[in-house]
């Protein structure tokens, strides 16, 4: 089975899309996207005229022959069989013209189904296909009315194969619509972004860093650099599979709605506080005292040290906030304080930060808790080991059992 025609690109320059000549191709409908934020509808009309040149006037029977790869994938037992037939039905994806074929024989639901297959031949076709399809508005809405579709491509970013990853990105790209950000880019995207940009992957980095520049706000980035831990971020990068491809993220906190999203915010003035409550139904009561302390602007917040710049001696305890507003479509909370300052906050570092009990122990588990590294053939060359008289007598060999421990189990 050959290469599957995919519509990812991951060469990168100065803004530039350009087709890396190692790739089978590019995706020829894709213009420069637009600003964060901002979002355009790529339409593919086909008209008659245009159907009638490419299939010619009697036509090639492209529906029967689909239906014909359908039916003999749905029936057939033989895994090799359904790699090549999969792979097929990913090849037409490519192309628009057949579109409305293949939705109509539910080939996007087919797809969707073999995303998760543990088969990595199986899953890599299942999301070029989706890939593929991705562009088109009416394959988007058939691809997020399966449940749970955004987790299960998000999680195909774990892969260590280099075509399956690449896919995955550029369809989580093309599915962002108005309704569809808040899900997609979120915390632990970001994060994964993040480090999929530092790999020695040419083609993943160049991918990764068009998604965090066109998509990925700003304020969101840098919350998220913030909130990383150290250790974590370590471990999650520097124990990458060694093709350098997979991502640890927990990445399954995209199967409902970002939880870091702000559904409303109030100031009670009576309790001298600001009250949030979630997408989740959760909620959190911050203090003024504690959020004017702990401002996030530049004057207020040193940028390289990442330490607050706050005069103790001139501080006013007694501040009050006196307007409240939610920009960019809930992406930034903005308070403006009693002596004319304004403070700008990220939903999820406020979410991070929250005084709630339930809120707390969801950041600890996600800072503090090291990604952990499944067991593979691979292992019997890598598995760790430790002397016993060491762990006893000497720190460092502690540590490094309990960090192997923790990280491979």
């Amino acid at each position: 089975m050959g290469k599957v025609r995919g519509r990812c690109t991951a060469s990168y320059m100065k803004g530039s899309r350009l087709r890396d000549d190692h790739h089978a191709s590019f995706n020829p409908f894709r213009k420069k996207p637009d600003p964060p934020g901002n979002f355009a509808t790529i339409a593919i009309e086909i008209t008659p005229e245009h159907l009638q040149k490419r299939t010619g006037a009697k036509g090639t029977g492209r529906q029967e022959y689909l239906q014909q790869l359908v039916t003999e994938f749905q029936s057939t037992d033989s895994n090799d069989t359904k790699k090549q037939l999969l792979g097929n039905l990913a090849n037409f994806a490519y192309d628009p013209i057949n579109y409305e074929y293949l939705r109509d024989l539910q080939v996007p639901l087919l797809f969707m189904d073999h995303v998760a297959h543990p088969h990595p031949d199986l899953q890599e076709f299942a999301i070029a296909g989706i890939c593929n399809l991705a562009l088109d508005p009416k394959n988007q809405e058939a691809i997020l009315s399966v449940p749970g579709s955004l987790t299960t491509i998000a999680r195909c970013l774990s892969s260590v194969r280099e075509e399956t990853v690449l896919s995955a990105l550029t369809a989580l790209m093309f599915l962002i619509t108005p309704e569809t950000k808040t899900r997609i880019i979120s915390p632990p995207l970001v994060d994964c972004l993040l480090r999929l940009k530092r790999s020695r992957n040419r083609r993943l980095s160049n991918l990764a860093t068009v998604f965090v520049e066109d998509y990925c706000p700003p304020a969101l980035i840098k919350a998220v650099l913030r909130n990383a831990s150290s250790a974590a971020s370590g471990t999650a990068m520097g124990q990458q599979g060694s093709n350098d491809l997979s991502c640890t993220t927990n990445l399954g906190a995209l199967h409902k709605v970002n939880s870091s999203v702000i559904h409303k915010a109030e100031l009670v003035p009576k309790n001298r506080s600001l009250f949030v409550s979630w997408s989740d139904g959760s909620s959190s009561e911050f203090p003024f005292v504690w959020l004017r302390d702990n401002c996030q602007c530049a004057q207020c917040f040193h940028p390289d040290s990442l330490s607050r710049t706050v005069d103790l001696e001139k501080f006013n305890v007694d501040t009050s906030a006196i307007g409240l507003q939610m920009e960019n479509g809930q992406e930034k909370l903005q308070l403006t304080w009693d002596d004319g300052h304004v403070s700008p906050y990220v939903p999820f570092w406020l979410r991070q930060r929250s005084f709630n009990p339930k809120h707390q122990e969801e950041a600890g588990r996600e800072r503090y808790r090291r990604a952990r590294i499944t067991w593979d053939s691979s292992m019997q060359e890598k598995l760790p080991r430790a002397s016993f008289q060491k762990i006893l007598s000497d720190d460092k060999s502690l540590y490094e059992f309990l960090h192997n421990w923790e990280v491979y189990g």
